[in-house]
């Protein structure tokens, strides 16, 4: 078994139709024993109407694992059940101590800015790893910031791009040796058999309906923000603006942590970046005494388990 007070950090990516318009990497961070109790919570939901696993996009859709329910009750009885299984597991999501951390990648303006001569040198034509490493540095400066700084296993959901991701884990460590600090594993999962990546599914695929409305509804995107406040840390986005300012000069083949405290948006997204400023504005020592409070609550319980943890999991391979 891993430790149970290891922050455990679980992302996964998202995207539109096509990557029109945003490609997004999101997901929680907690305490190992929090998700413990979260994933046999969340499996145990799933369960109860006969599907195997959870994937947002299915869900909404009624297809993959959800083609179940219609198979089993017809189209609009099959809604109906999906759709209750969708509010039941936002609400044990929103009452779970666990802290989200989103990102946005705008695609019009990431397609613009890649055709800049340095930008070839530094981005690819897809932006999954350097959406991916700026997140991680994000969480990790946010742990490191914590008195004391606290390590953080990362946990992504396992495809054919998930080798070349943990492949580059120490160097992208050694180029970035502040947040490195509180960085601990990189490793892929099977979502299918890891509830812990199907909430952060969740919260992936929430990014992308954010940004989609974004462009024409932003009442209905601020809204969205609105209900998953309390679970809310980091809303940031890249824009052509920011990617050639402070992404491509003097940062080859690297995201840097040194330019993630100068994001600049364009005018267009200035509304919405001050909107999320005030809802976001929590103070670190408030942040840390909330996590304490829970650490403190969590030692009163037994640590019997009949399974490992998802930090275990995620921390196996140094335990």
């Amino acid at each position: 078994m891993g430790n149970f007070f290891t922050l455990g950090f679980y992302m996964d990516d998202s995207a539109d139709r096509s990557r029109k318009t945003v490609f997004s990497v999101a997901g929680f961070l907690g305490y190992g024993l929090d998700w413990d109790d979260l994933e046999k919570e969340w499996e145990k939901r799933v369960k109860r109407d006969g599907i195997d696993y959870f994937r947002t996009y299915d869900c909404k859709s009624l297809s993959g694992e959800f083609e179940k329910l219609v198979l089993k009750y017809g189209l609009t009885t099959a809604r109906v059940f999906a759709d209750a299984m969708l509010k039941d597991l936002k609400d044990m999501v929103h009452k779970a101590p666990l802290a989200a951390y989103c990102l946005g990648v705008l695609m019009d303006d990431f397609r613009e800015a890649i055709k800049h001569p340095d930008a070839q040198m530094v981005l690819t034509d897809d932006p999954y790893f350097a959406a991916h490493q700026q997140v991680i540095i994000l969480v990790a400066l946010d742990a490191c910031r914590l008195t004391p700084p606290e390590p953080v296993a990362f946990v992504y959901d396992e495809h054919s791009k998930a080798k070349a991701l943990a492949g580059g884990w120490n160097e992208f460590k050694k180029n970035n040796p502040n947040s490195a600090k509180c960085m601990t594993t990189l490793a892929p999962l099977d979502d299918r058999q890891t509830p812990a990546l199907q909430i952060a599914d969740l919260i992936a695929n929430t990014t992308t309906e954010i940004f989609v409305a974004l462009k024409d509804e932003p009442e209905r995107a601020e809204a969205i923000i609105r209900a998953w406040s309390p679970r809310l840390r980091s809303v940031t986005f890249w824009t052509k603006e920011y990617l050639l300012k402070h992404v491509v000069p003097g940062n080859v083949g690297m995201v840097k942590e040194k330019r993630m405290n100068a994001i600049k948006q364009s005018s267009e997204y200035e509304k919405f970046d001050n909107a999320m400023t005030e809802l976001l504005k929590v103070p670190h020592s408030e942040i840390k005494a909330k996590l304490d409070a829970e650490k403190a609550a969590k030692t009163k319980k037994k640590r019997k388990a009949k399974k490992p943890s998802a930090s275990g999991r995620a921390s196996r391979d140094e335990d």
